[in-house]
């Protein structure tokens, strides 16, 4: 028998072994709730899916190693993308009870609104770049509804762990380690379990996150059974039975029979508060789960809901004096559907993953316009709808609005008094009491209404009021001279009983006009005539002074004796002359020598013959400096002393003048 000492020794110990553990891995990390499966791996050494199902496995599944089950696909635009619990419930008995703070999260259509995401930013786990991010940064940056902790990572490295598909991607590797996986195939179908290089490969999944420990399959309790298959006998003896016995802050991920995906946390801190896995299980079974997988926990374990934390995190801040968020590996994001095209082809919305297209587009991304959504009042060309005259819009269904008509709506109506426009042509309607093209005139006095068709039926008058026939007027005297001039003016007019003034100053104005425009063409042409006489007379003027006699003195000696001979037949003439006069010597017997060659006898005949010769030359003096001879052609003027040849010229005129 052991001593009550030792016996209270002993218990003392294995109560603060997890304690001091707790402690120890706080000083490595501190400040960090660290809850770890394995200390120096993730996962069993065993690389072939084989020693899955060898290995510790239950006879109950013989050699299977994973559960299919159908996923919900209710996509009605009334349901949320998730719905949000939050429970408290006690569990144990007596001095083991304790109460439970549960977070728990449905997911109605997880095809649609659930994916696993990387931290921080895309590819950061198939890069191996060591990032990790809070939940809230990873949901922000993905626009999540609901996030949460999902997948382990190393805690020397901060690489995520497990195999991870996100949004139908392949982004990390497990390396062959077998662990509990969750995932969405491409066909549709929830897979809970442990998972092949064969299955990986076949079953085309869009999402899958790795964890530690399958806790509920088929709606029964698995912790051990997924123990014997994570091989808690391998090098690391007794951390998987820590890991799973200790009680913590803890996420689930599983299903229902409906194939809706519930995620569940519940708050605790490792070694004080919180669940072990198998009260975790049984906690999940309660909730109608039927297969789920553990996930991180400890300090790893957040919660964000419309950005906002609902759980508390056991992580301690720099301070030491608040808990704070951790920075996590892998999230799981549910959030609203998303569009084949996100923008719809820029013709519609996305809502709720469903594109609401506009007129007159159709499909599923908004891609396609309807041929026959041009109505009656459009048609289809070039691939959109043109619309008739007074309409518009996409598909023609919009008439123009007050005061436009026309193609396409562009032109202004020009009714005045409020009439209505018509929306093709722009003519106007008017309303009751106007008329003209513009509806710019008050109905004729006598005449009322709607097109001004009704005749004023009043007692004491021959007009009414122009809109509504009324014979209560308020200014009825003015409206009398209005009237009365009125009827005079035209009956003057139609019987032509006096001239109308008006016509008689048009015409007037119109005469008046026609002779000043007379006047002046009459004024212009006279100025142009005598500009042109002007002119004419100038040229001549020009053309007489241009034609001036112009002499040039030549040599005349051939001319000079035409001229001699023609002075000595005229000297011959006027000789035979003197000797035929009565005082010649030819006839009065006296012999004269009138040039002084011979001479005569006696006084007397020497005086008569001086005499004769004196005034024959004077005679030939008076004509030796200018010798006349008319031609009928020109007239030649000698010039020159007469006593040498070479002293005569020629003056030749070589033009004729105007006569």
């Amino acid at each position: 028998m052991f001593h009550p000492l030792s016996h209270w020794l002993l218990s003392s110990i294995f109560i603060l072994m997890p304690t001091l553990i707790s402690i120890n891995c706080q000083g490595i990390h501190d400040g960090m709730d660290i809850l770890q499966p394995y200390l120096h791996h993730h996962g069993p050494f065993h690389r072939r899916h084989q020693d899955t199902q060898e290995i510790c496995h239950s006879i109950k599944y013989g050699d299977v190693t994973h559960s299919l089950h159908r996923a919900s696909e209710n996509s009605s635009l009334n349901f949320q993308p998730v719905q949000s619990y939050q429970l408290t419930r006690e569990i144990g008995s007596y001095w083991n009870s304790k109460y439970l703070f549960i977070l728990h999260q449905v997911v109605n259509n997880p095809l649609s609104t659930l994916s696993i995401k990387e931290p921080g930013y895309l590819g950061s786990c198939l890069n191996e770049s060591g990032t990790r991010a809070t939940v809230r940064e990873t949901a922000g940056q993905n626009d999540c509804v609901y996030a949460s902790n999902a997948g382990f990572f190393n805690t020397h490295n901060n690489h995520c762990l497990g195999n991870v598909v996100s949004d139908g991607k392949f982004v990390h590797n497990s390396g062959g380690i077998q662990n509990a996986h969750f995932g969405i195939t491409s066909d549709g179908k929830i897979f809970t379990g442990y998972l092949s290089e064969l299955d990986f490969l076949s079953f085309g999944f869009q999402q899958l996150v790795g964890g530690v420990i399958w806790l509920v399959r088929d709606g029964e309790d698995y912790v051990d059974e997924s123990m014997k298959v994570e091989c808690s006998d391998t090098e690391e003896t007794g951390t998987l039975n820590r890991f799973v016995n200790v009680v913590s802050a803890r996420t689930a991920i599983g299903h229902d029979e409906q194939g809706r995906v519930h995620i569940v946390q519940v708050n605790g801190l490792t070694d004080k508060a919180g669940v072990d896995l198998h009260e975790f299980a049984k906690l999940l079974i309660d909730l109608g789960i039927t297969n789920a997988i553990n996930l991180d926990g400890g300090g790893s374990a957040t919660s964000i809901l419309n950005n906002t934390l609902i759980n508390f995190p056991s992580d301690k801040c720099p301070d030491k004096m608040n808990n704070c968020e951790r920075a996590v590996s892998t999230v799981i994001c549910v959030h609203y559907p998303q569009c084949s095209i996100p923008d719809c082809s820029n013709h519609g919305a996305c809502i709720k993953g469903k594109c609401l297209c506009r007129d007159p587009w159709m499909g599923d991304s908004c891609e396609v316009m309807d041929r026959h959504r041009c109505g009656l009042h459009g048609e289809w060309i070039n691939g959109g709808c043109e619309c008739d005259a007074g309409w518009y819009g996409i598909n023609c269904s919009l008439s123009c609005l007050p005061g436009w008509y026309g193609k396409n709506c562009r032109s202004q109506c020009l009714c005045g008094n409020h009439g209505d426009c018509n929306i093709q042509t722009g003519d106007c309607n008017c309303h009751a009491g106007y008329t003209g093209e513009f509806c710019q005139n008050k109905c004729p006095y006598g005449f009322y209404g709607l097109g001004c068709v009704d005749i004023c039926f009043c007692q004491d008058s021959c007009f009414c009021d122009h809109v509504t026939g009324s014979c209560n007027m308020t200014h009825i005297h003015s409206d009398y001279l209005k009237a009365g001039d009125c009827l005079v003016k035209h009956a003057i007019k139609k019987d032509n009983l006096v001239p109308d003034g008006h016509e008689q100053y048009s015409l007037c104005i119109s005469s008046v006009a026609c002779l000043c425009v007379i006047a002046t063409a009459s004024l212009i042409l006279n100025a142009v005539f005598t500009y042109l006489l002007v002119k004419l007379r100038r040229n001549k003027a020009s053309s007489d002074s241009n034609d001036m006699e112009s002499f040039e003195m030549v040599p005349a000696s051939k001319a000079l004796q035409d001229k001699k001979k023609r002075f000595k037949r005229r000297k011959k003439r006027r000789r035979d002359q003197l000797e035929s006069h009565p005082y010649s010597a030819f006839n009065g017997g006296m012999n004269l020598n009138l040039f002084g060659r011979g001479g005569g006898s006696g006084a007397g005949g020497s005086g008569k013959k001086k005499s004769y010769l004196s005034m024959f030359k004077r005679k030939e003096k008076s004509r030796s400096g200018n010798f006349v001879a008319d031609d009928e052609d020109e007239d030649v003027t000698v010039t020159g002393s007469g006593e040498d040849e070479n002293d005569l010229f020629l003056s030749r005129k070589t033009e004729r003048t105007w006569p």
